[in-house]
């Protein structure tokens, strides 16, 4: 339950409406507020609110219809806004004084999800039905609600002999007789659970110790067998994994050979691009002259589309002005036609104006009347039918005080049933009692037999078990003689280290001999036909001739470039020569012959071709000359290889162990084959050595698992033969409980009987006596109940009585208010019905103050337009003024653009055609080399690396192979290891799967096992239970009621010390209550941070006693809610005797709270409590004696 709001109109001292919401903001978001205010200025009015409306009492007064309502008014209500789960609902109380007299309150209950639905409305209805919502009557409200803290308080300082009186006090003896109730419910129930699980239990026998141990020996013999196939599958993996790095060798060698294919085509392509460049290079000197050209050409494109750019938007700028000026003379002609209209009918709309006022005013006025009227109405219906409800209670009540009268007449015996009643019930419950321990006696009977039995059968089990194991262990030590004897015979006279050092070595000289296989051919790749000293001296001999051939060719080369150059400057310097005159002086130096002038200028028309021709002269002797020099290095280099490779067969000799010839390689493999066949033998014989050594490992680990085996097996024997002597004695023990058993009961039933007698009743069959003794409480009970109703009927009549005189003298006045108010609404209708005729008449349907409004509109819309028209077409004429400004500077800036360019266009094809270009694209092609000149030759020394590591790579691949070939496993195939792989796969799985079948049945077994265990343990634990709630039922059996009521008090303080202790801890998280003794009411603190050391409550502070006192109360509202959430709490006191720290801990204590959903209301008048919760609800005092509330936060 969840108190959402409250809202109640003069309550004691707050006169006037008020409203305080608990599920918004400020209260809503903190969960944790103060009620402050002085001493009587009305804080715990409040919480009467609260309880008034929803059951109509408050905790402060027995009638609260007579002294709840504000001395100052006559009429007062409270309604509280409540959700129990998703559920919202709303109860209200309502009140008033006549003549001042306070008449019978009303309350009603309403359904606020969705729509508001009425579902009570009637006092006693609404209240039931609260009760009913929520599972609160009012005394559970007011202790689960509104705690009870400072009760504790007293009940902590109390001394042990009063604490009982104020337990009860505090608690209520309902909440006793329901813990009384449910004592005698639960013994039932638990018995029952008892009989249950015994039932259970004989169903369920112990799995069959023979059979686990079977299973376990045959689950570790099948993990020994699949330990060896899993190594014998490892091995093969081993040869399969030699194949697949076979084949992966194989395809990188040929993937390294395609990779050197690629890296020569590719550097061979960027020889050929070497050579392009080398061509390109006289564009060198024109390419700064390009670049200037192609950003003349671009910068004449850019001026010629901006000219084109400038132009249309001159023209699209024209259009949009003139469009905008016939739309700005449209606007302004409407703008005049609306002025014009409304002046036409501003007198006309005025006068509409007024009369709907007037209308508006006197509908208003009958309105309220109407309201008045109904409010009476309803007044005087509610009073005829409370005067008939009364009447019908009134006769209800006497009837049914007759037929109180009658049963009780009619049933004169039944009162001294008062002390015959506690007599029968201690008989029977010992009787019952009894009875109950030869049951179990009973059922213990087959248990302790077939305990006999089964012990009996274990050790029989055990002593075969043992002699089992021990014919296993005699059978281990043979079979491990007999391997360590084949092992012997197979290392002969050494060891398996020994045998393992010697194929080592044998390895070692098989590579030795492998590489000089290797050293042997790298011989013969190396050895050429002619001798490599005669064609070295012949390459030198060329090399002389190029190097003569060369230097003349490149004296040939200068005197064309110093004619070629001779030819430029005579060029160059055209312009001066045509300024001379035959016979005239030279202007610069004086000379009067002048040949060019008189004979003309040499032909220079083949000075280019020959030039190209002697260039390529040069570059072809380089080239040549660059060949040979290659080639002498490279002669140079094989003459020190061989040298090399002369030493390594010396050397590679000498670890192999023998002489052969360089050339003698036939003879070094038919070595290889030979020590190749050694090798395999020797790893035959070291593989079975070690196969051999792993067995019998196997079998020494299994050997000692058998005899530590064989120790367990001797002791477990010597438990089963304990157990076997101790059932046997448990049977005897048993048949003698039984037989004291049934003589007891024999006695019972014979005291049974003698009661029965004086009673005037017969005694029941056996087992049926409880059915007898409830049949005598009914009885008494029903006397009981039928007294408290006949006093609760006379108080209810005198009530009612009173209540029928005053109803009729209120429903008088009544009537006469309602003529009055029916003849001055008859009047206001007919002055509305005249005035909108009048309207009608003189306007009809028109309506001229929307008109008005219509056209003020569009005037304001018109003029907003105008506006905006103007500030966009002075935007378009100012753009165009300075577009036509810019106009002609930017058509002379393209002409100059493209005039440059066609200058700067033929004076670069005059230079290319100087140099050699045929035109400006083959100049441009030229350029286009040159540009990536570093991208070419880095590319080139990019392919030359790149053919230098291909062929590393094809030559590593080559010698991984040949390595790889050499260290063959076997002369198994791939296609017969893989065959046998599967089928050693195929028996690993068969044994996986058999193995996992007998751990699954070894569990299965062992889950009975603990099965059966846990069911007996759990009928110990439930026969515990059992016991103690029957020694509770007996204690609240016993003839002394002062002994009942003092135990139903101590089991009260044990269940509320539970719940306290909970909260406690979460609180504290250092303490706990705990009772002094088993009887009593003595109460100690327990200090976990103290090793849990006990001492009085007398020792707690100020702040721990009231955290002790507020977890009791807690305590006590989970158990008044019967463990329903109450998600509201109010405090009404406490807080006046902290001092600071404890105050601040006291704070904490409560925001906890607070974090575990609760919403906590705190009433006090301490100031200091507005510094630590700034969320407040105030109730200030003003002047005559009233209050006032306001929320703070």
């Amino acid at each position: 339950m969840k108190i959402l709001g409250v809202k109640f109109k003069n309550l004691s001292a707050l006169s006037g409406e008020w409203e305080i919401r608990f599920d918004q903001p400020p209260l809503a978001d903190t969960g944790l507020f103060a009620i402050v205010g002085p001493n009587g200025s009305g804080k715990t009015t409040i919480l009467d609110a609260l309880s008034l409306a929803l059951y109509g009492e408050t905790p402060r007064m027995r009638n609260p219809e007579s002294g709840i309502i504000n001395w100052q008014s006559n009429d007062s209500y409270s309604e509280v806004t409540f959700a129990i789960g998703t559920h919202v609902y709303r109860s209200k109380w309502s009140g008033c004084k006549v003549a001042g007299r306070p008449e019978p309150p009303e309350m009603i209950l309403a359904d606020l999800n969705g729509t508001e639905t009425v579902l009570e409305d009637r006092v006693i209805r609404v209240r039931d039905r609260v009760a009913e919502l929520t599972g609160l009557d009012f005394k559970r409200f007011c202790r689960s609600i509104l705690l009870a803290q400072g009760d504790f308080a007293a009940f902590l300082d109390a001394l042990e002999s009063e604490r009982a009186e104020i337990l009860e006090r505090i608690i209520g003896p309902e909440l006793i007789r329901e813990l009384e109730g449910s004592i005698f419910t639960q013994v039932g129930s638990e018995e029952t659970r008892l009989l249950e699980l015994q039932d259970v239990a004989s169903r369920h026998t112990s799995p069959d110790k023979d059979r686990t141990e079977s299973l376990q020996e045959s689950v570790e013999n099948q993990q020994e067998e699949l330990a060896q196939t899993q190594e014998i599958l490892d091995e093969l993996r081993v040869q399969e994994d030699w194949y697949q790095r076979m084949t992966l060798a194989e395809s990188e060698q040929e993937g390294a050979a395609e990779v050197l294919v690629i890296a020569q085509a590719q550097h061979a392509q960027t020889e050929k691009d070497l050579r392009r460049l080398e061509e390109a290079l006289p564009a060198r000197s024109l390419c700064q002259d390009l670049g200037s050209f192609q950003n003349l050409e671009a910068e004449a494109q850019t001026a010629a589309d901006q000219l084109h750019q400038l132009e249309a938007s001159i023209q699209t700028l024209e259009a949009q002005s003139l469009e905008l000026e016939e739309r700005l003379r449209e606007s302004r002609v409407a703008t005049e036609e609306a002025r014009h209209r409304l002046q036409e009918r501003s007198e006309e709309i005025q006068g509409a104006w007024l009369r709907d006022r007037d209308i508006a005013v006197e509908e208003q006025q009958l309105a309220e009347v109407t309201a008045r009227l109904e409010a009476l109405e309803r007044s005087q219906a509610e009073n005829l039918q409370q005067q008939a409800e009364i009447g019908d209670r009134i006769a209800a009540l006497r009837i049914r005080q007759q037929e109180i009268d009658q049963w009780l007449t009619a049933n004169p015996g039944v009162a001294r049933l008062e002390n015959q009643v506690p007599v029968v019930e201690e008989i029977v419950n010992r009787l019952s009692d009894e009875r109950h321990q030869l049951e179990l006696a009973r059922a213990r009977k087959p248990e302790v037999v077939k305990a006999e039995r089964v012990t009996g059968k274990g050790l029989r089990r055990a002593e075969k078990a043992l002699q089992a194991v021990q014919r296993k262990v005699d059978k281990l030590v043979a079979r491990k003689t007999k391997r360590e004897r084949q092992l012997e015979e197979l290392l002969a006279d050494g060891t398996l280290d020994s045998l393992i050092a010697d194929q080592r070595n044998r390895k070692r000289q098989l590579e030795a001999c492998k590489q000089l296989i290797k050293i042997g051919q790298e011989y013969r790749e190396q050895v050429i036909d002619e001798d490599l000293h005669e064609a070295l001296a012949r390459i030198q001999t060329e090399q002389e001739r190029l190097t003569q051939l060369l230097a003349q060719e490149q004296a040939q080369l200068a005197q064309w470039e110093e004619t070629a150059r001779w030819r430029d400057t005579l060029k160059r310097l055209g312009p001066e020569r045509e300024v001379l005159k035959v016979g005239g002086p030279c202007p610069l130096c004086g000379a009067l012959d002048h040949p060019f002038v008189e004979k003309g200028l040499p032909e220079f028309e083949t000075v280019d071709s020959q030039l190209r021709e002697q260039r390529k002269k040069v570059t072809a002797l380089r080239i040549q000359l660059s060949s040979l020099n290659a080639s002498e290095t490279q002669i140079r280099a094989q003459v020190g290889t061989l040298t090399a490779i002369h030493k390594a067969w010396a050397e590679t000799c000498a670890q192999a162990g023998g002489e052969w010839p360089i050339t003698g390689s036939e003879v070094v493999a038919l070595e290889i084959g030979i020590r190749r066949k050694a090798i395999k033998q020797c790893k035959s014989r070291i593989r079975a050595a070690r196969w051999r050594s792993w067995r019998l490992r196997r079998l020494n680990r299994a050997l000692h698992k058998r005899s530590d085996r064989l120790s367990g097996k001797e002791q477990a024997c010597e438990q089963s033969r304990n157990r076997h002597q101790m059932a046997a004695q448990t049977m005897a023990e048993l048949e003698e409980e039984l037989r004291e058993l049934h003589q007891t009961e024999h006695a019972a039933r014979e005291l049974l009987a003698e009661n029965f007698t004086s009673m005037e009743e017969s005694l029941p069959p056996v087992g049926q006596e409880m059915d007898l003794l409830v049949l005598l409480r009914n009885r008494l009970q029903d006397y009981r109940n039928h007294l408290l109703e006949r006093d609760a009927a006379a108080g209810q009549l005198s009530s009612l009585d009173a209540q029928q005189r005053t109803l009729p003298q209120d429903l008088e006045p009544l009537r006469e208010q309602i003529k009055i108010v029916i003849e001055e609404l008859a009047a206001g209708r007919n002055r509305l019905a005249a005035l909108q005729a009048e309207r009608e008449q003189v306007f009809g349907s028109f309506d001229p103050v929307r008109e008005r409004q219509d056209l003020e509109q569009a005037i304001e819309l018109h003029n907003a337009e105008q506006m905006a028209l103007r500030e966009e077409m002075e935007t378009i004429r100012r753009t165009l003024r300075e577009e036509h400004t810019a106009l002609p500077e930017v058509g002379l800036q393209a002409e100059n653009t493209r005039a440059a360019a066609t200058e700067a266009e033929a004076k670069l094809l005059e230079q290319a055609i100087a140099t050699g270009f045929g035109s400006l694209d083959e100049l441009r092609s030229c350029v286009t080399w040159l540009e990536r000149e570093d991208a070419i030759r880095g590319h080139h020394a990019d392919t030359e690396k790149t053919l230098g590591e291909a062929r590393l790579r094809a030559e590593a691949t080559q010698r991984e192979l040949e390595a790889m070939r050499a260290e063959s496993l076997g002369g198994d195939s791939l296609e017969l290891v893989r065959w046998k792989m599967a089928e050693a796969a195929k028996h690993r799985d068969s044994l996986q799967v058999r193995l996992r079948d007998a751990e699954a049945e070894l569990r299965s077994l062992r889950e009975e096992e603990r099965d059966y265990r846990e069911l007996q343990r759990a009928v110990t634990d439930q026969q515990k239970v059992c016991d103690h709630m029957r020694a509770e039922q007996r204690a609240l059996q016993s003839r002394d009621p002062a002994a009942v009521a003092r135990k139903l008090q101590r089991l009260m303080l044990e269940r509320l010390l539970g719940r306290a202790n909970s909260h406690l801890e979460a609180l504290s998280g250092r303490y706990a209550l705990r009772p002094v003794s088993e009887e009593g009411f003595g109460l100690q603190i327990e200090d976990v941070f103290q090793a849990r050391d006990c001492r009085p409550v007398k020792t707690l502070s100020g702040g721990e006693s009231f955290v002790v006192s507020l977890c009791l109360a807690l305590g006590l509202s989970e158990m008044a809610s019967d463990d329903r959430r109450i998600e509201s709490l109010f405090l009404d006191e406490g807080f006046g005797t902290l001092d600071d720290e404890m105050l601040y801990r006291v704070m904490a204590s409560l925001k906890k709270l607070r974090a575990n959903g609760k919403m906590v209301g705190v009433i006090s008048h301490v100031k200091r409590l507005g510094d630590e919760i700034t969320t407040q609800i105030r109730v200030e005092k003003q002047p005559g004696g009233s209050s006032r509330i306001s929320i703070v936060a």
